[in-house]
């Protein structure tokens, strides 16, 4: 075999079989989060909080915060390990807004989107949801949210029933 083709077979097997070319790593196709999935971001963590219900009634209740999905989700567990422990899921719409879908322990799962935030104050209305005739089926319809401090926020959730307002509850957090 002639001296250059034996170098150039070594050549092309040193780099067929290079470190590098047998590890490649995974190219995924991802789009950055939106501008407001960055402030629940910053709420990872465990919270402690008060909850307020419609009648004026308090109880604690944990929530923890997780970034999921290689940082493209934000997972809110509340009243985790209980009978009404219910997920909200924070996530982009595709066109740069923000949307959050509330897995209820009423059994449905309400969409809402942001409408509007001033980087500290979130106003989630009511979109869409599984399980939900908006005329007849009770569910969450729409959600504040109030970011105080780095220590401290607020929620307001809205009750829907028969298309309108029924109820609210507030929840108060701070950072454990």
């Amino acid at each position: 075999m002639n001296k250059y083709l034996q170098f150039f077979l070594m050549l092309i097997f040193s780099i067929a079989l290079s470190p590098g070319s047998l590890a490649e790593e995974p190219k995924y196709q991802t789009q950055p989060p939106p501008e407001a999935l960055k402030h629940f971001i910053e709420l990872e963590g465990e919270w402690i909080g008060m909850h307020i219900n419609h009648d004026g009634e308090e109880e604690k209740v944990d929530l923890i915060y997780r970034t999921v999905s290689g940082g493209t989700a934000i997972e809110e567990r509340i009243f985790a390990n209980t009978p009404q422990e219910m997920i909200t899921m924070y996530h982009g719409s595709g066109n740069g807004g923000l949307l959050m879908t509330h897995y209820c322990m009423l059994g449905n799962q309400p969409r809402l989107y942001l409408e509007i935030t001033d980087r500290k104050a979130f106003d989630f209305r009511f979109l869409d949801g599984a399980g939900i005739d908006r005329k007849k089926t009770g569910h969450m319809g729409g959600m504040k949210m109030t970011i105080l401090d780095e220590n401290t926020f607020e929620q307001e959730w809205a009750y829907f029933e028969g298309g309108e307002v029924k109820n609210s509850s507030k929840f108060i957090f701070t950072r454990k």
